[in-house]
């Protein structure tokens, strides 16, 4: 390993324009050419996985977290430990790129597996609890996603520190989780907090900073705080494009929140012209049906038929037709995320005049809304909204009075 490592390293020497992502390569390629022993093996495999997913290169990671799992299922109990960091790590990559129903099994595995092993106090457990809980937050279960955060931030403070990445990536979480659960004063404090200790302890540059900090952001965006969001994002996509790469998904990201800005502004070329700019960046980086994409390709259609025109609106169905296309291979029939993407479609089609379109994919939402994310959810009551807004376009009032019944009294 020590001799893998000098080579790698040592060739690189020199090039201050070197990436991370080539010495990352080469170390893969060298990898293949070496006779190594499994366990040893595993271990580079995984470690490589780690990487290429940290550049947000997961095509990459995914073929060396299966090369670590077939030397590892040569002798199981030999690489027992080596297996588990790599079914966690597999796992959030998965949480990462929207597949959550493959996700969360894995995850629920390895949490038992890490209490069986090390018990409920070890910082691995407490990580792999808040690996859990992001998934959970993610497909909107913001109350056991929680509680999950609230049980291992106390294990992560005693362990690793207050000032540790991991824990304070799980503040940011449970902040998340708390401003989704509307205890909004607390959400507030805990990211502001978080962005503390990640500027004072991790440096402003730092991977953990920005993240925490985009997401305290996107707080202040959510709170109706447009003004005081859009600043915190330009600022951010600056940094982050410096330390992470343009095309990077991270980068990415906040500069998506940038175009929401201008959305909630009312600024929608504006917006379209941002994610078209993300769309082509991904592409220049061998991206495109992964789920920051199919986001952002949905982010467009937002922003064409918020225009209103004729042709921005055929332009929106073209690319949400598109969208779920893609979204169907990537992602299970059942993900909250592809019904919204189906309702957009409904609601395009009803600007369009299309009104018996419109409410078949209205009614494919809603079947998925209401069991994925519950008749209290905000999207849910959304996809109520279109319904009574599509029959009162089309002449029926009695339908669009009994939809606007179930909606919640202002």
């Amino acid at each position: 390993m020590t001799q893998l490592q000098s080579e790698v390293l040592g060739s690189a020497r020199g090039d201050r324009n070197v990436k991370l992502s080539e010495v990352i390569e080469r170390y893969r390629k060298r990898l293949e050419s070496m006779d190594l022993p499994d366990p040893v093996a595993a271990e580079l495999h995984t470690a490589l996985a780690i990487s290429f997913d940290s550049l947000g290169l997961t095509d990459r990671a995914q073929e060396q977290f299966a090369l670590a799992r077939q030397r590892e299922l040569r002798d199981p109990p030999a690489m027992r430990r080596t297996a588990l960091v790599g079914k966690r790590h597999y796992a959030t990559m998965l949480g990462g790129i929207g597949k959550l129903q493959e996700a969360e099994p894995l995850l629920r595995e390895a949490l038992a597996e890490y209490v069986a092993m090390y018990g409920e106090q070890d910082k691995e457990t407490a990580v792999t609890r808040t690996n859990l809980a992001s998934v959970l937050l993610e497909r909107g279960d913001h109350a056991a996603a929680e509680e999950l955060y609230r049980v291992a931030l106390p294990v992560m403070q005693a362990t690793m520190g207050r000032h540790h990445f991991a824990t304070i990536t799980a503040m940011t979480g449970r902040a998340a989780a708390l401003h989704k659960l509307k205890r909004v004063a607390e959400a507030g404090t805990l990211h502001a907090e978080a962005c503390a200790l990640a500027e004072q302890h991790l440096g402003a540059e730092d991977p953990a900073t920005l993240s925490s900090q985009n997401t305290y952001a996107a707080f202040l965006l959510d709170t109706g705080k447009v003004d005081e969001a859009l600043p915190r994002f330009e600022a951010l996509a600056e940094v982050r494009a410096r330390v992470s790469g343009p095309a990077h998904p991270s980068t990415l990201r906040i500069v998506s929140n940038i175009a929401v800005c201008h959305e909630r502004h009312e600024h929608y070329e504006q917006a379209e012209a941002i994610h078209r700019r993300i769309l082509e960046a991904r592409r220049s980086a061998g991206g495109g049906k992964e789920l920051a994409d199919l986001i952002t390709r949905f982010n467009l259609a937002v922003a064409l038929h918020k225009q209103e025109t004729p042709a921005k609106l055929q332009d929106a169905l073209e690319v949400l037709a598109a969208t779920v296309a893609d979204a169907e291979q990537v992602l299970p029939a059942d993900n909250w995320r592809l019904a919204v993407f189906r309702q957009h479609q409904g609601i395009v089609l009803r600007k369009l005049r299309r009104f018996e379109e419109a409410e078949t994919a209205l009614q494919a939402a809603r079947a998925v809304l209401e069991k994925a994310l519950g008749t209290d959810n905000e999207r849910t009551r959304f996809n109520w909204a279109e319904f009574a807004a599509l029959y009162e376009a089309w002449g029926r009032p009695d339908e669009a009075a009994k939809w606007r019944s179930k909606m919640p009294a202002k």
